[in-house]
């Protein structure tokens, strides 16, 4: 791959996240965390990701599909060509959106579509697997299942189960082959505790447990109960309007009545006070905020360990339900309350 020295702007996606140092934080699409460092961010591009339960382009996806037509890649693409395709460096994404909008997946042919377009502006195709790498969808990369090689990949969490702090990212041949070329092969990049023993260490354990344990068997079998047992859930709650994601990464999108798509105030912090009253009665869960526009849009993501088991999802959505029943009447109650004021 050729040095293009000028390609240094990076198109990322609204309502996504990639970290909290300013190149990350320019880079994704978190609204709230964004605002107060808005003089310090980089000059990025960026584009609204596919959410067909609330289009931003205000597209149906049965009329995307039939006619294989996404404005979501088209807007990529304007992107690209109004920034000048010799500036863009590289699109990066999460191939499932996770802690922003509630673990929404892409339609299908999405990605394929992607990639043909960073090929075709040679532009580099960066896809954030930190919530989804390692076993989280039913298989070590979301990637495998949306038939894609991105050209690095990013990963952390999950690649020590959570007892190390590790992460670290996977690149593609030709980009190495590219720095050697067209450098003394040296990559100045690391942090103090780079490559540290006891992370790498806990690492490699966990790898070997999820092979030993037949983990991502376990979430190919669990991941489909778990999100038939939550759309049993939306049928029976108003609260629910949506259910979506891929193996044990589940999201809720949350409202005040799904039959009126009533939207709840982000003051009320609709998500929070449920993921707390989920608390009282036993279980954690991952409130969010801001899914339709960084502001409004509430949810609730449902990941329980990959080795889960039948029952104990069973128990989770016993506990969910209770949940969702107390979090009911308490809005029944506030509303009757501001009522008589």
């Amino acid at each position: 791959m050729p040095a293009v020295p000028q390609k240094h702007i990076v198109i990322g996606r609204w309502q996504s996240y990639h970290g909290n140092t300013i190149g990350s934080l320019s880079a994704g699409g978190d609204v709230k965390r964004r605002h107060a460092y808005t003089p310090n961010l980089l000059n990025y591009a960026h584009v609204y990701s596919p959410y067909c339960h609330r289009c931003p382009y205000d597209r149906q996806k049965d009329d995307c599909l039939s006619k294989q037509n996404w404005a979501c890649v088209t807007d990529i693409e304007r992107t690209i060509l109004e920034l000048g395709p010799e500036n863009v460096s590289a699109f990066i994404a999460e191939p499932i959106v996770g802690s922003q909008q509630g673990a929404v997946p892409p339609p299908p042919g999405y990605f394929g579509k992607v990639r043909e377009l960073c090929d075709r502006y040679e532009i580099l195709l960066i896809i954030d697997e930190v919530m989804t790498g390692f076993g989280r969808t039913g298989t070590n990369f979301a990637t495998e299942q949306i038939g894609i090689t991105p050209d690095i990949i990013t990963f952390g969490k999950g690649v020590s189960a959570g007892y190390a702090p590790l992460a670290g990212m996977i690149v593609h041949d030709r980009l190495i082959d590219g720095l050697i070329q067209n450098s003394d092969g040296k990559f100045i990049h690391g942090y103090t505790y780079s490559g540290h023993p006891v992370a790498v260490a806990a690492g490699l354990a966990a790898l070997d447990v999820y092979e030993r344990d037949m983990v991502l068997e376990n979430v190919k079998k669990q991941g489909p109960y778990l999100f038939k047992r939550l759309l049993e859930l939306k049928q029976k709650h108003s609260n629910i309007s949506d259910v979506r994601g891929k193996g044990l990464l589940i999201g809720m999108e949350l409202v005040k009545d799904h039959d009126q798509d009533l939207l709840f105030d982000p003051a009320e912090k609709a998500a929070e006070k449920l993921n707390g009253i989920a608390m009282e009665l036993g279980a954690v869960f991952y409130p969010g905020s801001g899914s339709i526009d960084g502001v409004k849009g509430e949810h609730l993501i449902v990941s329980p360990p990959l080795n889960v088991t039948k029952s104990e999802i069973d128990e989770i959505v016993r506990i969910l339900d209770e949940s969702f029943t107390i979090f009911h009447h308490q809005l029944r109650k506030d509303e009757l309350y501001e009522s008589t004021k």
